[in-house]
């Protein structure tokens, strides 16, 4: 982030007028300072928030390679790695990991990776934006072929995984839709969330957020309960989506056909449950209404779980319990799948939240299903490139129990 000096005669609204061409940000630079919250003094240093970051548009790529990584830093565009990492998810913030080799005598690198900088950087794969992020971590060892620096970070919204609300911002938001309460918290990190689809949601009953809480879990909880998904956008914003209708699969895949390397299930009993039941708060005598949802694939046993839904009023009631049974799918049966190539058979990048048909009978899927794909790791080392999907049964995370599990027939 930029950094602003006070001077003698300065006021938030002069600052803002300096800094943005206009006095409107005043309340955001406010609120992103909270030591000068008790006035300006001439010498005090103050960060600028970032304004929103705008797509330049794609870069240029050699004809034929169109997975070439490029990255932008600190003005200056780096080609050169020798492995690299990408994560991209649902319910996560996009992350990335990439070495490189480190010379520590040329004065570029010493210049432009500088540690606890939290820089800005964007990705570029096959030449359009995928990734506006920020470096979390720097880290240099020693290897056969001499020196190489690794770099880790995440999406420029990751920033509210690590941080609470500015002390000098209002706390209680009660009345509020999730869109406002997202926006006014996430207004000194220089971050705007988007919707998709727009959300229309009926106010929250009460919003409150602890001191010491951090933003991420705090925006987490209120999604879940209304049928979003909290991860970022290309831009890096926060961005809050809904799963997706099944029936459009990207791609079929096959036990023994290319480009399937692999599929390992990954079963979680112990959060499987033979029914839920969700209970809203009690206020001043009122509420504590139930609301119970059984699972048809578990009567012959009994293993309940009740939560409390916070946030909600009894007319929410339903759809929290919805989520939460939805959310157990997700929790206690997905897929991991390998797969050559980072591209799938319509020649796109493989992204989150769309699904593919899966036949693996060496997996315990024993008919072709169609599965929703909640998160992607495109890895390459040494020119190889591969793709890991984590996917989940359609419906985890709309509120819908799946109509069979892969393994009956």
């Amino acid at each position: 982030m930029k950094t602003y000096v006070v001077v003698n005669g300065d006021t938030f609204e002069r600052i803002s007028t300096v800094v943005y061409g206009t006095s409107d940000n005043a309340d955001l630079i406010r609120s992103a300072n909270a030591p000068a919250s008790g006035g300006l003094v001439p010498g005090m240093v103050l960060v600028m928030p970032p304004q929103p970051i705008d797509d330049p548009g794609d870069l240029p790529v050699a004809a034929g390679n169109e997975d070439e990584v490029t990255i932008t830093l600190a003005g200056k565009v780096f080609v050169f790695w020798l492995g690299a990492t990408f994560r991209f998810a649902m319910d996560e913030f996009s992350s990335f990991s990439f070495t490189s080799p480190f010379d520590p005598d040329d004065p570029v690198i010493r210049k432009t990776f500088v540690p606890l900088s939290f820089q800005d950087i964007k990705i570029y794969i096959g030449g359009s934006l995928e990734l506006t992020g920020t470096i979390a971590g720097l880290e240099v060892g020693l290897s056969v072929g001499g020196r190489v620096l690794t770099v880790q970070g995440y999406a420029r919204a990751g920033v509210l995984e690590d941080s609470t609300l500015p002390a000098n911002v209002a706390r209680e938001n009660d009345g509020a839709t999730l869109a406002e309460v997202t926006t006014l918290m996430c207004r000194p990190f220089g971050l705007t969330p988007v919707f998709s689809p727009k959300y229309s949601g009926p106010p929250i009953l009460r919003v409150a957020i602890e001191d010491s809480q951090k933003l991420s879990g705090f925006f987490v909880k209120l999604a879940q309960q209304r049928g979003f998904l909290l991860s970022s956008d290309k831009k890096g914003h926060p961005f809050f989506q809904k799963e997706i209708a099944a029936g459009k699969p990207v791609q079929v895949l096959t036990e023994g056909l290319a480009p399937l390397q692999g599929v390992s299930p990954r079963i979680n009993a112990r959060t499987y449950y033979s029914y839920i039941s969700s209970v809203t708060p009690t206020y001043f005598g009122f509420g504590g209404a139930i609301q119970t949802i059984d699972n048809p694939f578990l009567n012959d046993s009994v293993r309940p779980l009740t939560f409390k839904a916070n946030d909600t009023n009894e007319a929410d009631n339903l759809d929290a319990c919805r989520s939460k049974m939805g959310r157990m799918f997700a929790d206690a049966i997905s897929f991991t799948i390998d797969l050559a190539g980072w591209r799938d058979g319509k020649g796109n990048l493989w992204r989150p939240n769309t699904t593919v048909r899966l036949f693996a009978p060496g997996a315990m899927v024993y008919k072709e299903t169609e599965f929703l794909i909640r998160s992607v790791d495109l890895s390459r080392a040494k020119s190889k490139s591969t793709t890991r999907l984590n996917v989940v049964l359609p419906g985890s995370f709309a509120g819908k129990i799946p109509e069979t599990l892969p393994w009956l027939e």
